[in-house]
Parts: C-alpha cells; structure tokens; sequence
C-alpha cells in the first residue's frame, strides 16, 4: 500500500473547474510570453491530470471553511511539488475565467497531457468577495471589463458569475 498525504485545503467554495475545452490556456506560456520557462519538466503531467481531477471531485463535494483531501503520494518528488503548490499560498494556481493571475504553465502542461482533466483553479473574484458578495462593477473592476463581455467569451461562467452577484 502507498503512502497517503493529506492536504487541507481552506476554503472550497473559492475554486472553479475547467478542463481544456473551456479554453482558458490556449497557448503554451513560454510562447505567449517569448521566453522559455522550465517549469517541472520532468514532471508527470499526466499522473498530475488524474490527482488533480480527483482533488477537484473532493473540492466540489465538501462543506465548510476546510476540506481534507487525501490521495496517494506520487513517486517522484517533482510530481508531489506540482500539486502541492497548485495549493500554496504563493504558487497556488488562481484567477477567474478571462484573468488568470497564477499557474497558466502548469495548467498548459496538465491539459497537454491530459485534456480531459478537470482542475481546480481559485477565484480571486470569490476569495475577495467573503465579506460582501461582488456586484456586476466589481466582478468588471477585477477583469477590466463589463461583465457581459466576459461572458461573451467564457458562457459556461455565466451561470456562476449569476450566482456571485447582488445588485
């Protein structure tokens, strides 16, 4: 039997889901950004789709300020530093649909190899909005711009970003 981590994750409802074909990451960053980043390459980007989708499942089916999650350790040291950083304070993957702030070469890695891996990314718009839930012009202050034009773009938002406003 492997081992098992156990990793808490605070939080749960700040994170959305995307697979590939939401098309959030549609270019490999190093290109976008004209300059080569290694970033994990001997990783198992494959094995990393499969935990991160089974993470995503928990993080979709717990309640309250905290979920536990448990899966079996990776065997290679560089796979384990992948996921546990996807959760990290300073190197979680986090943004919103049209404005990923952190985590675009892992999530281009992930779904080059496992286009069907359904991962959890951290809203900004939800972490921020804890205290008051965001208005239309809040949820346009974090993307620069109105939030029918983000909508255009990403529909399957929609219905979430329906859900996060009260104005």
């Amino acid at each position: 039997m492997r081992d098992v981590l156990n990793l808490d994750v605070s939080h749960p409802d700040e994170f959305w889901y995307a697979t590939a074909a939401d098309g959030f990451v549609t270019q490999d960053p190093d290109v976008a950004d004209d300059h080569a980043r290694s970033y994990a390459s001997e990783a198992n980007w494959d094995l990393i789709g499969s935990v991160m989708t089974d993470v995503s499942r928990k993080l979709l089916a717990a309640t309250g300020e905290e979920a536990e999650i448990s899966f079996e350790l990776p065997d290679s040291r560089a796979d384990l530093d992948v996921i546990l950083e996807w959760f990290s304070l300073a190197e979680r993957v986090a943004g919103d649909p049209g404005e990923l702030v952190n985590g675009r070469h892992r999530l281009w890695k992930t779904w080059r190899a496992t286009p069907e891996a359904v991962l959890p990314i951290r809203s900004a718009v939800r972490a921020t909005s804890r205290e008051e839930p965001p208005t239309a012009n809040d949820i346009g202050m974090v993307f620069g711009e109105a939030p029918e034009t983000l909508w255009a773009r990403n529909p399957r938002q929609r219905n979430w970003f329906e859900s996060q406003r009260h104005d």
